[in-house]
């Protein structure tokens, strides 16, 4: 197993671990693939908006309208079945909600994330049906988009609704406009007469500035409108959010990764990288610690030395109450970070209380060593351990604050420690930074690729 870790953390290409693609492509050209692939499925789907600069530009995810025939379990069975074809992996599938795994120009791990949907919204507010969008749909270069009218018609509402009727919008619309007027108006009145008038002429004359100046208005009255429009949308789209929340709560898609290694090994610098490397993997990112004190659960300022071997362990009843209050902590952790988990949140450790095992001295301790274990038993398992290892030699000439065979006993004790435990990898410390960087991240996009099968 140590071999087999070690050779997986090392690997410097991204598409070390993919078992399903043999190169991994760059976002563009997953894109452009994925467009391939619903066509040669012979799905029916439009980019309904944003689609300027495609696939060579995109933001945070693609939005994709599909008929309501289309299932998000279909969707993510066609993407699994063709990521050899993509040239990237699936890691996240959260109902319609599907990202892919690549990698960008550097080697480095990148996301595509696709929102599939089968109604056009904003929120709770249903806009149109998605088959509205997709009837008469035009192609634009490698994707399907909505006819001009549909188009402008969408813009305009989507624009008011996020209040983005900035000059380049205005632009966008009024160029939509002229490619179909008629059309255009019409599509309008029908979603929202009692403004057609207004951003018809607002898009022929170029003169934008009655609809800026009561935007806010116009987008309370929208809201409205939408609202009366489709009554029974509103309930419906709440209820389908919370059981996406009880479904989150019950299979969490966040993840607990914990870094080991002796001082000098780069844990804290590996997780800042960590944290800018695989946030649009994660709804957000958090770093965690060992157990923290009384004092800082009061919020005031830690009593902490930079030479804590240094130091005399505590007492036995200290140790003792201290080893309770670590109890107390761990358990209530099981509900803190499955939480966190379910917000789809990655939790990074720093420190952690598999640390205390190897070095007790640094938390002066003093009790029994035989306690040490059961806590640890208690407290939640990490989906991840990352063991941060070298020479000791290399390791303590980046930190002095231990000697050498200090370092040494750590090295030993911590790969003694970890390698029976199937979740855990090491990763050899000396490489280059980002190289280590780069291994850790593709570690994790694939065992997320694993939950997503």
């Amino acid at each position: 197993m140590y071999m087999r870790d070690l050779l997986t953390i090392d690997a410097a290409p991204f598409n070390g671990p993919s078992r399903a693609a043999d190169r991994l492509s760059q976002p563009a050209d997953v894109t452009s693939a994925v467009f391939a692939v619903l066509d040669k499925e012979q799905l029916a789907w439009c980019i309904p908006h944003g689609y300027e600069g495609l696939p060579d530009a995109y933001g945070s995810d693609v939005d994709i309208i599909v008929d309501e025939s289309v299932t998000a379990l279909h969707l993510r069975g066609v993407l699994l079945a063709n990521e050899r074809a993509i040239g990237a992996r699936v890691v996240r599938a959260r109902g319609y909600f599907i990202t892919l795994g690549c990698s960008d120009a550097r080697g480095l791990p990148a996301y595509v994330t696709f929102d599939f949907a089968t109604r056009y919204t904003d929120g709770n507010l249903l806009i149109c049906d998605g088959r509205e969008i997709l009837a008469g749909r035009r192609r634009h270069g490698t994707f399907w988009v909505p006819a001009p009218g549909k188009a402008f018609a969408l813009r305009v509402l989507r624009s008011v609704l996020k209040d983005r009727l900035d000059p380049e919008t205005c632009q966008s619309l009024a160029a939509l406009y002229r490619e179909a007027p008629a059309a255009s108006r019409a599509t309008l009145d029908a979603f929202w007469p009692s403004r057609t008038a207004d951003a018809a002429q607002a898009a022929e004359t170029g003169n934008w500035r009655s609809l800026l100046d009561r935007a806010p208005l116009l987008r309370s009255e929208l809201r409205k409108h939408l609202a009366l429009r489709n009554p029974g949308h509103a309930a419906r789209s709440w209820l389908g959010t919370q059981g996406a929340r009880i479904r989150r709560l019950l299979r969490p898609q966040g993840m607990v990764v914990v870094m080991l290694g002796p001082d000098g090994a780069g844990k804290s610098s590996t997780i800042d990288a960590l944290e800018r490397a695989m946030a649009p993997l994660f709804s957000r990112a958090e770093v965690r610690g060992f157990a923290p004190t009384l004092r800082q659960v009061l919020r005031k300022t830690p009593s902490g030395t930079a030479t804590p071997h240094a130091l005399k362990p505590r007492s036995l009843p200290v140790s003792l109450l201290r080893a309770g209050w670590w109890t107390a902590y761990g358990l209530f952790s099981h509900v803190s970070l499955h939480l966190a988990k379910a917000r789809g949140t990655l939790v990074l450790h720093d420190r952690h209380f598999i640390d205390i095992l190897v070095d007790p001295v640094r938390y002066r301790y003093g009790g029994p060593s035989w306690v040490l274990p059961m806590i640890s038993a208690l407290l939640p398992r990490p989906d991840v351990i990352v063991l941060l290892n070298g020479p000791p030699e290399v390791l303590q000439a980046r930190k002095r604050e231990l000697t050498v065979e200090e370092t040494a006993r750590q090295c030993r004790d911590y790969l003694k420690l970890v390698t029976p435990m199937r979740n855990s990898h090491i990763a050899d410390a000396t490489k280059p930074h980002p190289q280590v960087v780069r291994g850790i991240a593709d570690l994790l996009t694939a065992e997320m690729a694993r939950r997503a099968r």
